[in-house]
């Protein structure tokens, strides 16, 4: 998963592991509030890397499906 991280540069070397893939309670959106992150946004494979984290979730990482099925509502 690191490896999948640093490569759509999402790494962050300050951040540690955690222990639930998809903390109880979190609330994701589609909206993004300003037009600079939007233009932000539209540079990140979104798409790619959710598909990859699928292929994960389905061959070595099943504890992290659900949490990457969340996140493939959000295109």
């Amino acid at each position: 998963i690191q490896e999948l991280l640093e490569q759509f540069n999402m790494a962050d070397p300050d951040t540690e592991s955690l222990s639930t893939p998809l903390t109880p309670g979190s609330e994701l959106s589609n909206i993004v509030p300003t037009l600079k992150k939007q233009e932000e946004m539209k540079q990140i494979p979104y798409l790619s890397a959710v598909g990859a984290l699928q292929y994960l979730a389905t061959m070595i990482c099943p504890d992290i499906a659900y949490a990457v099925s969340y996140l493939g509502c959000f295109n």
